[in-house]
């Protein structure tokens, strides 16, 4: 313990010795800064006094000097302003002043052999002329020449001051040498008392700390002795932990091996389901494909039936096979979200189509309104938001059987700003709704609400659970509100970009003249009714809906008699008591009700068109389920045909093909006979020409040898596969290396998607083929559908779309 304090002793009066010495050296240099300071101050003031009073007379003589020192010392200017400034210092500690013109030139100085010098070099100099402010510095001299005469042992402060206009302007810099030898003196003295002081502070800390150290000296004997025995304990500890460490490096070398044979478990599932989903799917398209085809041929009643149920069944096995497939993309985190722009309107108008056919033959309403503040262009992950409007609305039709299903989209929280918007859908509908107790767990995987729906209701209860995933990958919210008996509201949440920096709202953009009208809804059925107020009234139109012809009437009659007629009126097709055909001759018989337009919504699909709605007395048809883009595009259809045509029925415009009037040759790649056979009567039956291919080779070969508007290239074919013959084309010279290629696969994948793409190809289908879209991806490439209204999948940024192709096969 004694060489502890000695080390003590030691180490304490270094530290003393250095904690003075930098508190020393920083009071003195703080000292010294302020005295540079004060005497820079006091040179400024009295720079700007010669200012005032000495340099307006010498300003334009300072400016005009370039001689050297001899004649400067000769000309009585230098004599006068010697004088001038001698007196205005007098009785100041200003031992020299100096004058620089612009140049630098010593063009007066009180030592008159340094007039003549060029001091355009000096620091102080330049920091006066280029930043206009004054700069000092502390310096000895042991001999200095003042006006005094000759002085020894001084201290000065020498400060560069510049001399400024009103306007700033620098016109010279003046040089002021202050006498600061007393202060210099004076604190010279302080700091030997302040580090008297200090020494003697440490001094008493030393013998303070000295006492408390010899004082702990006896403590730590004591506990020097328990240390011994504690150390004993401790190393008995460490072999013990020794012994621990090893077990648990064992266990954690097997848990390594478990989690590399989970990876490699996770692999071989994501390529087992990549095989089944490719053999799966080539056999489904022909049954699916084979069965579409008997649907449109001749059958009896019980043959269709065989083929409706063969058609029915194969397209839930096709669903359970795509829910199986994303929910074990989902678990492996191998689904990625991709960027795209979109529109929402034709987004959410065709979810809704396709699932109006359900919902019609279930005998339930379906219908669709988009909030007026809801932006038109987005870029987000459309499919995916497909996906999960599938998946709710799919599920609320299927667990309804009377009223019906609506859905709505609206701006969650703050505002919409250009940079981006949270869109709100909720899915609501009079269902079966679920138990208080069985909502926690109707997301999870393979999870219903009740064991029995599955029975009566079918499905595998991934629906939800990919729902889920998918929402959480966009950074939304995903939540359900339901009562037994009386219906549920699934909603969920998606946060989205703007196109852009558009700030534009689909009903603002899209509206037009529609704001202001006045318009009768009659529809026996609420859901619709209240669909139908909300929608119009987003565009900007004043709605009155009541339930039953008779009500309609009365509201008309009112109307005409308040000399405020209604522009247009929506009726309803199936209504009890008065259909809408009945109205609708009751409303034209009526002159004072001066509708000026008559729309038939109608879900029966006989009436699908505006030519068999005017046969019936209207002036256009509105199919259901109602959706937002449809509303609108026949709302202003229907204006823009009364305003040209003085209220008269205008005949819709002929089908795009039948207009191109040419028949369109396309060239099939395909290995599969039955596929063969199912694709080739889908293309002839919608009237193009189809020749087929059995591998890439030979799809390579007939493009060179024929011409041919569009390629339609099975992927997986022997001898050369989609992929390769893709490549060949593109490197061919001429047109045909850049005639469109569809990529048909069995293949679900999203990386075989975008391999598809990165080939060359134009654009991709799954199979199952679905004749509808595989027919909306060829018009669309050849150049035949309007691109504003084609939802088109796979297509990003960069991809073009096609001008209107003249035919290259022959007719």
């Amino acid at each position: 313990m004694f060489k502890l304090l000695r080390y003590f002793s030691l180490t304490s009066a270094l530290a003393i010795t250095a904690v003075t010495v930098v508190m020393v050296v920083f009071y003195h240099q703080s000292a010294v800064s302020e005295l540079v300071a004060s005497a820079e101050t006091h040179n400024v003031s009295l720079a700007r006094s010669i200012a005032n009073t000495v340099w307006p007379d010498f300003a334009e003589y300072v400016s005009s000097v370039d001689e050297d020192g001899d004649n400067l010392r000769q000309r009585p200017e230098t004599r006068q302003l010697h004088e001038s400034l001698r007196d205005l210092t007098d009785g100041l500690p200003v031992l020299k002043v100096k004058i620089y013109n612009l140049q630098g030139l010593t063009v007066y100085s009180s030592q008159t052999s340094q007039m003549g010098e060029d001091k355009s070099g000096n620091p102080g100099f330049r920091t006066a002329m280029d930043e206009a402010k004054p700069a000092s510095k502390l310096s000895f001299r042991d001999s200095f020449s003042a006006f005094s005469g000759a002085v020894e042992n001084r201290d000065l402060v020498e400060s560069y001051v510049p001399i400024q206009r009103e306007d700033g302007t620098v016109e010279g810099v003046l040089e002021l040498y202050t006498d600061v030898t007393p202060l210099m003196a004076r604190l010279d003295r302080n700091t030997t008392n302040y580090t008297a002081l200090i020494l003697l502070i440490c001094a008493a800390l030393y013998g303070v700390l000295f006492v408390l150290v010899r004082r702990a000296d006896g403590i730590l004997k004591n506990q020097y002795l328990e240390l011994q025995q504690n150390e004993q304990n401790i190393q008995a500890k460490n072999t013990s932990l020794e012994h621990e460490i090893a077990e648990r490096q064992q266990v954690e070398a097997a848990l390594r091996t478990a989690k590399e044979v989970a990876e490699t478990a996770n692999r071989t599932k994501s390529e087992f389901l990549a095989m089944v989903s490719h053999e799966v799917r080539t056999p489904m398209n022909g049954v699916l494909g084979m069965a579409g085809l008997l649907l449109d041929s001749e059958l009896a009643q019980e043959q269709r039936e065989y083929a409706q149920t063969i058609q029915e069944s194969g397209e839930s096995l096709m669903t359970i096979i795509n829910d199986i497939l994303d929910f074990s993309k989902a678990e492996a985190g191998k689904i990625e979200l991709e960027e795209t722009e979109f529109d929402l309107v034709p987004l959410v108008d065709n979810v809704v189509e396709l699932l109006g056919s359900e919902a019609s033959g279930k005998g339930i309403d379906l219908a669709a309104y988009l909030a007026p503040d809801v932006p038109k262009d987005l870029r987000g992950d459309d499919g995916r938001i497909r996906q999960i409007l599938l998946n709710l609305i799919g599920n609320a039709v299927k667990f309804t059987s009377s009223g019906g299903v609506s859905l709505e989209v609206t701006v969650a929280g703050e505002p919409s700003t250009a940079a981006g918007v949270v869109l709100r859908f909720e899915i609501n509908d009079t269902g079966i709704g679920i138990p208080a107790e069985a909502r926690q767990k109707i997301f999870g995987s393979f999870t219903q609400a009740d064991s029995s729906t599955t029975r009566s209701y079918g499905g595998t209860g991934l629906g939800l659970a990919i729902s889920e995933k998918l929402v959480a990958l966009m950074g939304g919210e995903i939540g359900v509100e339901s009562e037994v008996g009386r219906g549920s509201q699934f909603w969920f949440t998606a946060p989205l970009k703007r196109k852009g920096g558009s700030v534009g709202t689909w009903a603002h953009d899209l509206a037009g003249s529609l704001r202001g009208r006045r318009v009768l809804v009659v529809d026996d059925d609420s859901i619709n009714r209240r669909v139908f107020e909300k929608q119009l009234g987003a565009l900007g139109m004043e709605v009155t809906s009541v339930a039953h012809a008779g009500a309609g009437l009365s509201v008309l009659r009112t109307a005409a008699q308040a000399g405020a007629p209604f522009d247009i009126a929506i009726v309803d097709h199936m209504m009890p008591d008065t259909d809408g055909e009945a109205l609708a001759g009751q409303i034209r018989g009526e002159a004072a009700f001066d509708v000026k337009a008559l729309i038939l919504s109608s879900s029966s699909g006989q009436v699908d068109t505006d030519l068999k709605a005017q046969e019936l007395g209207f002036d256009a048809a509105l199919p259901k389920p109602l959706r937002p883009g449809l509303l609108l595009k026949c709302l202003n259809r229907v204006f823009e045909a009364t305003a040209a045509h003085g209220g008269e029925s205008v005949k819709r415009a002929p089908n795009t093909r039948a207009e191109a009037g040419t028949v369109f040759r396309i060239l099939l790649a395909e290995d599969n006979l039955a596929n063969q056979k199912v694709v080739t009567a889908m293309l002839k039956s919608s009237g193009f020409r189809i020749d087929t291919v059995a591998n890439g080779l030979e799809a390579v070969e007939a493009l060179r040898n024929r011409p041919y508007d569009l390629v339609l290239m099975d992927m997986g074919m022997p001898e050369m596969d989609g992929t390769g013959a893709t490549r060949q084309v593109r490197s061919l010279s001429g047109s045909v290396s850049e005639i469109p290629i569809i990529a048909v696969t069995a293949h679900a994948m999203e990386s075989d998607q975008k391999a598809c793409l990165a080939a060359g190809m134009n654009d991709f289908i799954t199979k199952p083929i679905d004749k509808a879209k595989l027919l909306e991806k060829i018009e669309f490439w050849l150049g035949l559908t309007p691109t504003a209204e084609v939802e088109h999948e796979g297509r990003d940024e960069s991809t073009k779309v096609p001008a209107r192709r003249s035919a290259q096969g022959h007719g």
